[in-house]
């Protein structure tokens, strides 16, 4: 056989070898990567200061970033919605990962984007609250039933003390509650009227000067009322407790991922490290549990939500 042939064949016969070779080791290869990764994770919060948000949630997401690596997560980013609306988009097209809210906004955004409540946060050092009905201590009033044909005071809409709470109590008590425009707009004898303040202090300061009859806040809020404050009002009702805050993860999130976003904020209270992380987001004392397990939890919570459904839509 010539010489030019025998090295033809040679060359066709490497060529076969390398590629047997390939074929065998990218099996291998693919398998070292597994296809569901999640290499960004994004924690998210409603503000209408994005400045100061980022800087109260960029330690816990350099945390994050550094202790979620073996399961292929690279950066963890922040981002700050402006409304409800915009973050219950966001978790329903897998924009959010992880949102962090009080209740009632959080059932509103797990309810119809993919939201999944997993823990308790302790904002504030606080693990729990409710909504206190005040009155002047001279009106009068002394019960919920006298405020029928009066007008009291909220928060706002999408508030878990200052709406939520408080309409649950009134509805649950056999009570009709009616929205009003103004404080002085006339409410019927067998109907409880209420206006939006926007605002704790505007409650406490229509409730001192007779704009409204009654007014819901927050029972930590309550705590800060100076001793004159204090003097000059009477607590008629209070409503039932809940979480001050709440972790809630995306749906749509691994098993995996979940699990160790959910044990990675349990465990930061248990170091010097992590206990300074917390205290830089807005003075966060822990995150837990929710007592009595999530799944009683969750269905106290969504029990609430489903009366304001119902209300909402009469």
């Amino acid at each position: 056989m010539p010489r030019s042939s025998l090295t033809f064949i040679l060359l066709l016969a490497c060529l076969f070898l390398l590629g047997c070779a390939s074929t065998a080791t990218s099996p291998t290869a693919q398998s070292s990567t597994p296809s569901n990764t999640q290499s960004v994770i994004v924690l998210a919060e409603i503000s209408d200061d994005p400045g100061e948000t980022v800087s109260l949630f960029l330690p816990l997401a350099e945390y994050l970033t550094a202790n979620l690596d073996q399961l292929g997560v690279t950066k963890v980013e922040i981002k700050v919605a402006p409304d409800l609306e915009a973050m219950t988009q966001w978790m329903e097209s897998g924009e959010v990962d992880v949102y962090f809210d009080s209740v009632y906004p959080a059932l509103i955004v797990s309810q119809n984007g993919n939201g999944e409540p997993i823990l308790r946060r302790w904002k504030g050092g606080v693990s729990e609250y409710n909504t206190v009905f005040l009155t002047r201590a001279d009106s009068g009033i002394t019960t919920l039933g006298d405020l029928e044909g009066r007008t009291l005071a909220f928060s706002e809409p999408y508030s878990t003390s200052g709406y939520m709470l408080p309409l649950v109590k009134l509805l649950e008590s056999g009570f009709t509650p009616v929205e009003n425009l103004r404080s002085n707009s006339p409410v019927p004898d067998d109907k409880i009227g209420y206006v939006f303040a926007y605002d704790d202090d505007l409650i406490i300061e229509w409730v001192l000067e007779g704009r409204v009859t009654a007014g819901a806040i927050d029972s930590t809020r309550f705590q800060k009322l100076t001793a004159e404050q204090r003097s000059q009002v009477s607590i008629i009702a209070e409503t039932k407790s809940v979480p001050r805050q709440v972790a809630v993860v995306n749906s749509n999130m691994t098993p995996d991922l979940k699990e160790a976003i959910r044990v990675l904020l349990l465990e930061l209270d248990e170091t010097e490290e992590g206990r300074a992380i917390l205290a830089a987001f807005d003075e966060t004392a822990q995150f837990d549990e929710f007592p009595g397990g999530t799944t009683q939890a969750l269905a106290e919570m969504r029990a609430m939500f489903e009366i304001m459904q119902a209300f909402a839509q009469r």
